[in-house]
């Protein structure tokens, strides 16, 4: 055995930080609460309004975008900058902004979705 061994394998790989994760997580925050949560917020507000108020039985392809994929967009890409942990373990800064966002967005994605169904 020699004594000049390599120890890479002690220490983890290091890999050239992408800022794809800082962009993503400043995307998935922005999206939740300047695009997902105005949408929300308007169309609950003429369901209320309206005399029409929102179909429960059958669903129209533009209400599930704006109250399901619109807020699912921001889950999505805020997991995805999340892959590397949680903002205190991640060596990208903006983490944290999608660790905040992706529990609000993932709550308006089931609430319109309930809201599309019927079943509020």
């Amino acid at each position: 055995m020699s004594r000049e061994a390599l120890l890479n394998y002690a220490t983890p790989p290091q890999y050239p930080q992408a800022p794809r994760a800082n962009w993503l997580a400043v995307f998935s925050f922005f999206w939740t609460f300047a695009v997902a949560a105005p949408v929300m917020i308007h169309v609950l507000r003429a369901g209320d309004g309206n005399t029409v108020p929102l179909r429960p039985p059958g669903v129209s392809s533009l209400e599930f975008l704006l109250l399901v994929i619109n807020p699912a967009v921001a889950v999505l890409s805020g997991y995805v900058a999340t892959e590397r942990g949680a903002p205190w373990d991640s060596p990208y800064r903006a983490t944290g902004l999608a660790v905040c966002a992706v529990p609000v967005a993932w709550v308006m994605a089931v609430a319109g979705a309930m809201l599309c169904f019927g079943i509020v």
